[in-house]
């Protein structure tokens, strides 16, 4: 079993202390994105007036948004990587099993780089969560 690490990260000028067994190496990526969709939110026009916490509820939708539009698109190569395992059959001739092979691993390729990027934004979005918990936690204070 692997040994969890710390990380410090800024987000919105606050810092927050990251723990998981990659938390240093994901941590600059994390913070970067958060606090990338934060200034997004923030700019625009309709929420210049809202207050911190619903800025980053605000945020915490867009990287929701975001993860959700990532797992359809993982779902999607899923099913074209399970119906090109499909076509492939023991008697096909060897250029076109070549091609199916060639085919099947673009999609499984795919397939891990949206895994990847499913797991950095479900990171992203239990971040978001704990840190919209801590300002409420805060403003309550």
């Amino acid at each position: 079993m692997s040994e969890k690490k710390k990380a410090d990260i800024i987000i919105g000028g606050n810092v927050f202390t990251i723990t998981g067994q990659d938390a240093a190496a994901k941590g600059d990526r994390i913070a970067k994105l958060v606090n990338e969709t934060i200034y997004k939110v923030k700019t625009l026009q309709s929420s210049r007036a809202l207050g911190w916490e619903n800025v980053l509820t605000l945020a915490l939708i867009n990287l929701a948004d975001d993860l959700i539009a990532e797992q359809d698109a993982k779902g999607n190569l899923k099913e074209q990587l399970e119906a090109a395992m499909h076509t492939v059959q023991p008697e096909t001739p060897a250029d076109t099993s070549n091609e199916v092979s060639g085919e099947y691993a673009a999609l499984l390729k795919k397939y891990r780089k949206l895994q990847a990027k499913n797991d950095d934004l479900m990171c992203d979005l239990m971040n978001l969560e704990q840190e919209i918990m801590d300002l409420k936690e805060q403003l309550h204070e």
